[in-house]
């Protein structure tokens, strides 16, 4: 059985598309190309009628949901957002187990460069959205404000939310921080909600993010640091 592989560069074994998955690669990467979100809905995501039938699917009005073709992803790193980008981004297009996944008219155009950027636009767009995330505790999106406390340890550190951060000089993006050059510190005009971003106030923090090991020292945050 041949279909189309995310990076539309022609048809692809089923099975390449499911490989083992292998931390820190993320799945992206395994192409190149122009990305196609309706390459990646048909091929990365699958119907599930059963689940669809639930109440945790919140999409019956489009005909049911979509989830990930390996449902191992949502244990590795750099694979943990596939379920949401698949829930959110993708649907049926018909009843039934033998049915594949398009995305919703909406989405058809959607321009992003892989399921990642394109999840995090979604939630750019729609911060309404950030309380239906599917697996929130396991990674983190930078557009959603949920309370990170659970995720200080390195070990859980999501790859393209800590390149954000690193953008920023090490400010927390997540708390609202970003990096003033002319003030040569971290700033946010956001009122500290949760435990964790009310923790970055601390004089050993000042707006470092401790969820991608930044600390404040020296007159900069400086990544390694204990937190």
């Amino acid at each position: 059985m041949e279909i189309h592989s995310i990076y539309a560069e022609g048809p692809v074994p089923l099975n390449a598309l499911t490989p083992a998955p292998v931390p820190g690669k993320p799945l992206e990467s395994l192409g190149s190309g122009n990305w196609n979100i309706s390459a990646a809905c048909s091929s990365l995501c699958q119907p599930d009628p059963d689940f669809s039938r639930t109440d945790y699917c919140k999409h019956k009005d489009r005909g049911g949901c979509c989830v990930e073709v390996n449902p191992s992803w949502d244990k590795v790193p750099g694979y943990k957002h596939m379920a949401d980008f698949c829930d959110k981004l993708c649907m049926p297009d018909g009843p039934g187990k033998l049915a594949m996944c398009e995305p919703p008219k909406e989405f058809e155009h959607w321009s992003a460069t892989d399921p990642r950027d394109a999840i995090d636009k979604f939630y750019e767009e729609n911060p309404s959205q950030c309380n239906d995330r599917i697996n929130p505790k396991a990674w983190v999106e930078a557009y959603c404000k949920e309370d990170h406390s659970t995720l200080l340890s390195p070990s859980n550190n999501d790859e393209a939310f800590c390149k954000r951060v690193a953008d920023q000089n090490g400010c927390c993006i997540a708390c609202g921080y970003k990096w003033d050059a002319a003030a040569a510190k971290c700033v946010t005009h956001e009122e500290p909600k949760s435990a964790y971003c009310k923790s970055l106030l601390e004089p050993a923090h000042r707006g470092c993010c401790r969820f991608c090991v930044y600390r404040w020292q020296g007159g900069q945050c400086i990544h390694g640091m204990e937190v």
